[in-house]
């Protein structure tokens, strides 16, 4: 990874970061969820799913582009290198896409199951210079959406599997948190990308107590998954093992990458991160 320094803020800092922001983001929730509700009554009965889609959205709508705007680490730059044909997974409203260089990518797929976050992300897409190149997939990361998905759209050489390598560039950016099954997901993005493709990763982590975090941060991150965290954030999980599932694809015991280039960032906060890229033997 880049040298990018990893250095605790002042205390005051942490506190702000540590407890008042998160807990303004989960306020926000809350009040959409409701606002949503008041509005679509029937949908919360009718298609739970796609009525949590519709209240994050909004949410999103709210703090989506400042928080694109403090990715950890050194994301932006391997975002400025992703290249080829590109699989963006839960792009959202594609706030990052600016952070993109339309020069290096030959065709990029975001699959986006939160359809109420298309009209933003096309917009983005434009501002980006990425219209004709950037197709938006309306389906989840998850095998049993992706495949089917990526099979409509002739991607796939052999019928509705993806052993034979599709893409050169994964994105994924605060995304594994939220899948149904991230083993299997990530699994089945290992299979997608072709020998020596880059998986890009920033991904929040389980508190890595004991070890690199404190027991202060691993407690404060299960006062937010308490506080109702893991249900309204969008299915948002904040306490996987991320690190270890990347490692397994592929055949497990880091076997199946030639090159694992990750490093851990905020080990101060309850919501810690992973990030840097994989690369595919």
């Amino acid at each position: 990874m880049a040298p990018v320094e990893d250095v605790a803020p002042p205390l005051f800092e942490r506190f702000l970061a540590s407890v008042l922001k998160p807990a303004g983001l989960i306020c926000y929730c809350y009040y959409y969820l409701l606002i949503t509700f008041l509005q679509w009554p029937l949908l919360a009965f009718q298609d739970l799913q796609a009525f949590r889609h519709r209240a994050f959205s909004r949410v999103w709508g709210k703090v989506g582009a400042e928080l694109s705007q403090q990715l950890e680490g050194n994301t932006f730059d391997m975002l400025k290198t992703a290249s080829g044909v590109v699989l963006d997974v839960g792009p959202g409203t594609g706030e990052i896409l600016c952070r993109l260089d339309p020069a290096l990518i030959t065709k990029a797929y975001g699959v986006e199951p939160a359809v109420d976050m298309h009209p933003a992300l096309q917009k983005n897409i434009n501002k980006a210079g990425l219209a004709g190149k950037y197709e938006i997939v309306s389906c989840g990361a998850e095998p049993a959406t992706l495949i089917p998905a990526l099979d409509k759209l002739a991607l796939l050489k052999t019928e509705g599997r993806s052993n034979e390598g599709v893409f050169d560039t994964i994105l994924c950016i605060r995304v594994l948190c939220s899948v149904s099954n991230q083993q299997d997901t990530v699994n089945e993005l290992y299979r997608l990308l072709k020998p020596g493709g880059r998986l890009i990763v920033c991904e929040h982590i389980a508190s890595p107590w004991p070890g690199r975090a404190s027991v202060v941060t691993w407690i404060l991150q299960k006062l937010w998954i308490l506080a109702g965290w893991n249900v309204l954030m969008g299915g948002c999980k904040l306490n996987r093992d991320t690190v270890g599932a990347l490692e397994a694809a592929g055949g497990g015991d880091r076997k199946g990458w030639k090159k694992i280039d990750i490093g851990y960032w905020e080990t101060w906060h309850p919501i810690p991160f992973v990030v840097g890229e994989l690369v595919k033997i």
